[in-house]
């Protein structure tokens, strides 16, 4: 979504810029999301516990079945409390990626969306 476009680009130092988007496009394990829009039921949902940006970013993780959002905005980790999809710091991240127990983790979360149903 545009809003973690424009921060991703706001907090990623400019030398760093082209790599990382490299890196993104060049492997089909990371999919970015274009839309801006979801489900308004969603988005009520998420507002309830987080600020108006943040309920839109876990509404659209909900919505594509995202499996991880990568960020170190408290929020999430204090007041959203979901089995769907993942919220890691992205020195959690990299720690289970490096580990390779990001792929049991993301299967669990898949597992749970599964049980969950739509």
């Amino acid at each position: 979504p545009k809003i973690i476009r424009k921060e991703t680009h706001k907090n990623l130092p400019e030398e760093l810029r082209h790599e990382f988007y490299q890196y993104i496009f060049s492997t089909d394990r990371i999919s970015v999301l274009w839309q801006d829009s979801v489900p308004e039921v969603l988005y009520e949902k998420y507002c309830h516990v987080l600020k108006e940006e943040d309920a839109l970013i876990a509404a659209i993780a909900e919505a594509e079945q995202v499996d991880c959002i990568i960020s170190d905005n408290r929020h999430f980790y204090e007041r959203l409390q979901v089995d769907i999809f993942l919220t890691l710091t992205a020195e959690a991240f990299l720690h289970a990626l490096e580990t390779g127990e990001i792929w049991q983790i993301i299967k669990k979360v898949r597992q749970n969306r599964t049980q969950k149903g739509p």
